[in-house]
């Protein structure tokens, strides 16, 4: 059994659909959103993106939403 998860900061080199499906099939399990950057709009598409990898690679795909601090 697998204990340990890898997390992916989910960023402009790796929001594209096929990026999504190549860091899923090569064991990611979370994908980390900054919310200390970006607009609301961009983060739904980011979230979107990820469901749609998940979907495609049969894979179950975590999203941590990294809070911006005080």
């Amino acid at each position: 059994m697998k204990r340990t998860k890898i997390i992916a900061t989910i960023g402009p080199a790796s929001e594209q659909l096929p990026t999504l499906e190549k860091m899923a099939k090569a064991g990611m399990d979370v994908c980390r959103l900054n919310f200390s950057f970006g607009t609301h709009a961009e983060h739904l598409h980011k979230v979107k993106l990820i469901r749609e990898a998940s979907r495609r690679t049969g894979k179950s795909l975590a999203i941590l939403q990294d809070l911006q601090g005080p």
